[in-house]
């Protein structure tokens, strides 16, 4: 085999007067001339975001992630109407119809503030990312003994009052 068998450049010629010129060949892409000094040259460029459609990606249509976390809120509620609770049973006492007011605050507010907080916290579980802070657990079952000593507190206050009725 000759060097010459597999030289096709005759081909490559226009033929008539008609005929347009050959292109130039396309440069090299691992030529070295193709790089700059960072590495990357003429064929590097940045990836362009594109919809579903072809078309290009609009801000919005990109989903975002939000971090959900612990209804705090809920718990410093359920935690201030236990103590208030406590702070009215001892300041009142047993000799009042107001220690009902007491157990009210302590017993089916902070209770229920307590179960909204969790139904709230079960619901940001649920979302893609949820952060729990360490602390998080030991707040819960903090503010569930408050909210329990208060409730007996104020329990005992009552019955002490009706039985002195």
């Amino acid at each position: 085999m000759s060097p010459g068998q597999w030289d096709f450049s005759e081909f490559n010629h226009a033929r008539g007067s008609d005929a347009a010129a050959p292109s130039p060949a396309p440069a090299d892409p691992v030529s070295s001339a193709a790089f700059d000094s960072q590495g990357f040259g003429a064929y590097a460029s940045a990836p362009v975001a594109v919809d579903g459609f072809g078309g290009p990606a609009s801000a919005s249509s990109t989903p975002s992630l939000s971090t959900a976390r612990p209804p705090f809120g809920m718990l410093l509620l359920a935690v201030g109407t236990s103590l208030l609770a406590i702070i009215a049973s001892l300041l009142i006492g047993q000799g009042s119809a107001l220690t009902l007011v007491g157990w009210l605050l302590a017993g089916p507010l902070a209770f229920g503030l307590l179960a909204t907080f969790s139904a709230k916290d079960a619901k940001a579980r649920a979302m893609p990312v949820y952060v729990e802070p360490t602390w998080a657990s030991a707040a819960y079952w903090s503010a569930v003994v408050v909210t329990f000593v208060g409730v007996v507190l104020a329990a005992v206050h009552v019955a002490s009052w009706v039985g002195h009725l």
